[in-house]
């Protein structure tokens, strides 16, 4: 604890000297409010410094669901419990969580604490299971469900602080329920000091950036800051998809604490001075654009594009926010008048821009003054396409395409949404002549006899915000066959999706398409895999309890999964000694739990068996497990 103190003292240095630097002239009201302003004292590190904040946008279109807690590059600081808890599920592993701890507490909540240095806390005994899980483990990537036997009291200690995992020393903090994470400063009780506005960089088009000036500062009744932006340039804008280019430093701490964006529409009132001064704290109009970051849902984890404009975005420099929902087709034009951005961060504190949309209309996208050259062409061949003279076709900004294949019992059709697709773009269909070498099919995947039937969706520069679709029919020339497209990051086929229906010689495809490469059928040969609460690392699921002393049932959890398509729920069965047993898929449905109420089991103990297949048929290999009452 001394260490903790040593560097919550450095902080708090820092923080001092900051705030004597760039001192300013606050109004009686706002010092006393700030004074009185209470400071959460239950995070699970001493001093609450935040390095990465929920909702941030990372690479790949990923949210970061979390917070991050600076340790100042030092290993070994104390973690504490913020409930009454118990553990749930460890995980220890290179890369991820690293060295985890999910804790549930009584109320559903699950609490997941990452990249720890060891589990020497309370209960060292969970840090020689981990240690053991090292040394079993062949890949140094696997998780274990729990009984509930390591229990914390708010404020133990549960471990020390690491680096397992990621790629500096932080504690990655998570809260979860039902799968949904929840902003972890959303409870009061983690409330940091906090009276710092986001800052408004620029407004973006599509094809500009207009630079921004602050104009105006206010304080609410609680002492937190209102800055209000202008635009540097003077005359009315176009109408035109705009972003709102911003980042909050959260009192210094952080390069993104943004918690909501709106967009306001104030009417065609002049745009004067007194419209920036005179603007309540609450805009009581309805907002025309509305996004909050205050909670995600497991399955939104990778749609931050749909929020974020990834191309404009720049890692811990410039986070560029849409201000019109991007999955809405067909937008009608912004009217002409006077428009307030309005970005909230998570402590109350507000940033605001305020500007004027002319009667102009195409000016924005005919601009000589583009944001930045357009990008360069992906010229370079596919290692895997031989050399053609096949023609792109060119797609616009936004402007929908199809392309289509038909041959070899293959009919199916690609669209990109209108509106989806963003900057210039190119791209075709080849036949499969143009294949200069077939992919390997490996990994419990066969070619059909008579060849791999396959055709190029061949996308040059293509960047779109959500999904393509492909959709049509393919002729069934094995029953086992499916539709997969190469992905040459990971040297692997990827399964497309199930068919939204079948006969016997033909199966009818609607699915969504994330990338172009060669689409082929081929024959899903391997079989799924059943593993115990031993498992591979797996996205968190909502944790449950289940049973009583007076009747008392055990939860059995079991991950099962295959490589090549997806399991068939229809024909899963559980048996207890013979007996059919109730089950329920939990998550991402390779989650399986069983209950089974101890009055049922023999007293010398039972066998559970589990029978599953995959879409193609494929069964697994038996799978027995004896079970004894307690």
């Amino acid at each position: 604890m001394a260490l903790a103190r040593r560097l919550a003292l450095l902080g708090a240095f820092f923080t001092v000297l900051c705030l004597a630097g760039c001192k300013e002239d606050l109004p009686p009201e706002v010092r006393k409010a700030r004074a009185n302003h209470s400071v959460g004292n239950n995070h699970p590190i001493e001093f609450p410094h935040i390095s990465g904040s929920f909702g941030e946008y990372r690479s790949g279109g990923r949210f970061h669901h979390g917070l991050d807690y600076k340790t100042f590059n030092r290993n070994g600081i104390p973690i504490v419990a913020v409930e009454d808890m118990t553990v749930a599920r460890l995980y220890t592993s290179e890369v991820g969580y690293g060295n985890g701890l999910v804790l549930s507490s009584v109320d559903g909540r699950h609490f997941t604490y990452g990249h720890m240095y060891d589990f020497l806390g309370k209960h060292p005994q969970l840090e020689y299971l981990r240690m053991a899980l090292f040394l079993m483990h062949p890949r140094n990537r696997a998780s274990v469900n729990l009984p509930g036997y390591f229990a914390f009291k708010k404020g133990e200690t549960i471990g020390r602080s690491g680096e397992s995992g990621s790629g500096a020393p932080h504690l990655h903090f998570e809260v979860g329920s039902g799968g949904y994470f929840k902003s972890p400063l959303e409870d009061p009780d983690r409330a940091i000091q906090d009276f710092t506005a986001p800052t408004l960089l620029r407004l973006h088009t599509r094809t500009r950036a207009y630079d921004l000036k602050q104009v105006h500062r206010q304080y609410t009744k609680q002492g937190h800051t209102i800055d209000t932006y202008a635009l540097a340039v003077k005359e009315p804008l176009s109408s035109a998809d705009y972003r709102i280019g911003t980042y909050d430093t959260m009192a210094a701490l952080n390069r993104n604490g943004v918690h909501g964006v709106r967009l306001y529409f104030l009417g065609d009132e002049p745009l004067t001075l007194q419209t920036y001064r005179s603007q309540p704290e609450e805009i009581p109009a309805k907002p025309e654009y509305k996004m909050e970051l205050d909670g995600i849902a497991t399955s939104e984890l990778r749609t931050a594009d749909r929020y974020y404009d990834p191309e404009k975005t720049s890692i811990g420099s410039e986070y560029v926010y849409y201000l019109y929902d991007t999955l809405r087709r067909n937008r009608s034009e912004l009217d002409a008048g006077v428009y307030l951005v309005e970005v909230l961060d998570s402590s109350g504190n507000k940033a605001r821009l305020l500007f004027e949309i002319g009667h102009a209309t195409d000016a924005d996208l005919k601009s000589e003054k583009p944001e930045r050259d357009e990008a360069t062409g992906t010229e370079q061949e596919d290692p895997l396409i031989r050399q053609n003279d096949v023609p792109f076709r060119n797609l616009p900004p936004y402007a929908g395409a199809n392309f289509s294949y038909n041959g070899d019992g293959i009919s199916l059709n690609i669209q990109i949404p209108g509106g989806m697709q963003r900057g210039r773009a190119k791209a075709r269909i080849l036949e499969p002549t143009w294949i200069r070498a077939m992919p390997p099919v490996r990994d419990g995947l066969t070619e059909p006899a008579g060849g791999v039937r396959a055709f190029v969706f061949d996308a040059r520069d293509l960047v779109v915000s959500g999904y393509m679709y492909i959709s049509g029919s393919v002729d069934k020339k094995h029953p086992d066959e499916e539709l997969y497209l190469w992905n040459p990051t990971t040297g692997r086929w990827d399964w497309l999706g199930k068919p939204y229906r079948e006969t016997e010689n033909k199966a009818y495809y609607n699915l969504r398409l994330k990338r172009g490469g060669i689409v082929a059928i081929l024959r899903d040969t391997g079989a799924p895999v059943i593993h115990p609460s031993f498992a591979w690392q797996r996205p968190e699921d909502d944790l449950i309890h289940s049973g009583n002393k007076e009747n008392p049932v055990g939860l059995l959890e079991f991950d099962i999964y295959d490589e090549q398509s997806w399991v068939d729920r229809d024909t899963t069965a559980v048996f207890l000694d013979g007996i059919p047993l109730d089950y329920e898929w939990a998550g991402d449905r390779s989650l399986l739990r069983v209950s089974v109420p101890e009055k049922w089991m023999n007293s010398n103990g039972s066998f559970l068996s589990i029978q599953v297949k995959d879409l193609a048929g494929n069964p697994a290999e038996p799978f027995f497990q004896a079970i004894y009452p307690h």
